[in-house]
């Protein structure tokens, strides 16, 4: 009996990290085609970037110094 309900938890452990491991392998192609796309067009993430995280005047006119 014990042996079953053994069998039965590391069959459902199983199950669980298959799905596991599908989710991670969809999850690294996403990220993959982000950065394929980063490669190929690298301003459009900086467009994003500034609107999102804009710079203060000081770190700009720092920037523009070096």
């Amino acid at each position: 009996m014990a042996q079953n309900n053994i069998s039965k938890l590391l069959q459902n452990k199983l199950e669980t990290l298959k799905i596991e491991v599908e989710q991670a392998q969809a999850e690294l192609k996403k990220w993959s085609d982000i950065a394929a796309e980063y490669e190929a067009g690298p301003e459009k993430f900086e467009m994003l970037s500034s609107l999102f995280f804009p710079e203060s005047e000081g770190k700009k006119a720092r920037k523009a110094k070096g």
